[in-house]
């Protein structure tokens, strides 16, 4: 394989493992939440790392920073407010009581992490440079976004988290 190809294979394998993980812990449950939380931060902190690498490869757009700024605020705050464990489908995936979140910015919208992802992403496509050549993992990262709402409303199957033994 040929040194210019290597660079996107790369960025796009690591781009995605994290919605993967999400998406069968909510399905089927997890062992360890806690070993869940901390994989599901090292997957997505290569994920964003990954775009980045690539996005600040090109002149800046204020206009892009701005919405990207905006969407990790929302994003953020979101996680401020509900705490690392439901951040991680705690309710979903380690049975953590319900609970109804009302603080900023649960106040405007119910699923602002989502929300401040796809803004995040969607204003790397604001980015000219950017948007002429890695257009497709940006929108695949919205995709992957809506992907998960879809997930969010339609509910876990109601598999119990499996505590372990000590």
């Amino acid at each position: 394989m040929s040194g210019p190809l290597l660079l996107p294979l790369a960025i796009y394998l690591l781009s995605f493992w994290h919605y993967v993980f999400y998406w069968r812990a909510f399905a089927f449950g997890t062992a360890d939440f806690d070993a869940f939380k901390r994989k599901a931060i090292v997957l997505k902190t290569i994920s964003v790392t990954a775009l980045a690498l690539v996005y600040l490869r090109f002149p800046l757009d204020p206009v892009s920073l701005a919405v990207i700024a905006g969407g990790t605020f929302l994003n953020v705050r979101a996680a401020m407010v509900l705490g690392i464990d439901r951040t991680y489908y705690g309710h979903e995936v380690a049975n953590l009581p319900p609970q109804r979140i009302t603080a900023f910015p649960y106040s405007l919208t119910a699923h602002p992490m989502i929300l401040g992802n796809v803004a995040a992403f969607g204003g790397t496509l604001l980015n000219a440079g950017f948007r002429e050549q890695w257009w497709p993992l940006a929108s695949l990262h919205v995709a992957a976004n809506i992907g998960l709402l879809a997930m969010e409303l339609t509910g876990p199957p109601r598999r119990k988290h499996k505590k372990e033994s000590r």
